[in-house]
């Protein structure tokens, strides 16, 4: 039975009617993030999350200052709190025995992705990255687009986005820990929600290859535009090595 092509093309769904270009995808994603002017709009944040890892309950508080400042506090019940700093100044990490500067390299690279206010798929271009669309593959039970980021500094992101949402599902890549050794690390979004016109996912699933270490993600609360004392991204005073 000869089936014309025109119907077979009629009953496609949208997303897989023509081959997109990573260029188009990007800007779909940032669109249904909320549009770069609503995602401008938007100058600090406070992220509350409740992380749970292998070992215990951790409480982080995320603050984010527009372009690259970000201060991670982190408190397990009983123990003292401890912070990661990162700012175009350095990037330190405190410990019970006092902060440590991370190498210039890996500062670089944690400006490009963990400090990056917009996120790197936001104004790509200026930044000096590249992307790159590796086709559509299967997350989580759906369709999704995979695009290829090359960072200015060199490191690689997968970013896979749903068919029909175009948010972000999954990235893929290594993770830079706090003994500045890599690690492969999948990343899972999901439960978006939106904040003051732009959309956030509060539920992340982290999966690092390293000894099948699992964590999960729940954010509590996002408060954007908070006033936040520049004091807490003002570089330790003193360090060790």
């Amino acid at each position: 039975m000869h089936v014309p092509l025109a119907f077979l093309l009629a009953i496609l769904p949208a997303w897989a009617a023509q081959t997109p270009t990573a260029a188009d995808l990007v800007a779909k994603n940032i669109a249904a993030r909320g549009g770069a002017e609503k995602i401008r709009a938007i100058t600090s944040m406070r992220v509350t999350r409740t992380v749970g890892t292998p070992f215990a309950t951790v409480r982080v508080v995320m603050l984010r200052q527009r372009p690259h400042s970000l201060r991670v506090e982190q408190t397990v019940s009983g123990k003292p709190t401890t912070a990661r700093l990162t700012t175009p100044k350095g990037a330190w990490d405190e410990t019970p025995q006092g902060w440590v500067a991370r190498p210039p390299a890996v500062t670089t690279e944690l400006l490009e992705v963990d400090a990056d206010f917009d996120g790197f798929l936001v104004d790509y271009e200026q930044k000096g990255h590249r992307i790159a669309y590796a086709g559509q593959e299967n997350v989580g039970g759906r369709p999704a687009h995979h695009v290829k980021v090359t960072l200015k500094s060199g490191a690689e992101r997968s970013v896979y986005l749903d068919a029909e949402t175009f948010l972000e599902r999954r990235h893929t890549g290594a993770v830079i820990l706090p003994n500045n050794t890599r690690v492969a690390t999948v990343l899972d979004f999901s439960d978006w929600r939106e904040v003051a016109g732009v959309m956030f996912p509060f539920a992340i699933d982290e999966d690092r290859a390293a000894a099948g270490q699992t964590f999960a993600v729940y954010v509590e609360k996002i408060e954007v535009n908070v006033p936040i004392d520049q004091a807490a991204f003002a570089p330790p005073t003193e360090t060790r090595k």
